[in-house]
């Protein structure tokens, strides 16, 4: 029984605590001085991550 609350507790902390972050696609990461073919590809991963953050904040707010 104690066990179960145990986890129980550290659970909901763990839950509360999560929701201060910020996640890591709030906005699009500053661009770079140099262009290679890594650099455009992590801007448009980037980019990706930026739009899908967006939707799914909106289809949170929305439901």
């Amino acid at each position: 029984m104690k066990l179960k609350l145990l986890v129980l507790l550290i659970t909901i902390s763990g839950v509360a605590m999560a929701q201060n972050k910020e996640l890591p696609y709030y906005e699009i990461p500053e661009m770079t001085e140099a262009y290679t073919a890594g650099t455009v590809a992590a801007r448009m991963v980037d980019a990706l991550g930026f739009r899908f953050f967006g939707q799914v904040k909106a289809y949170v707010l929305k439901i």
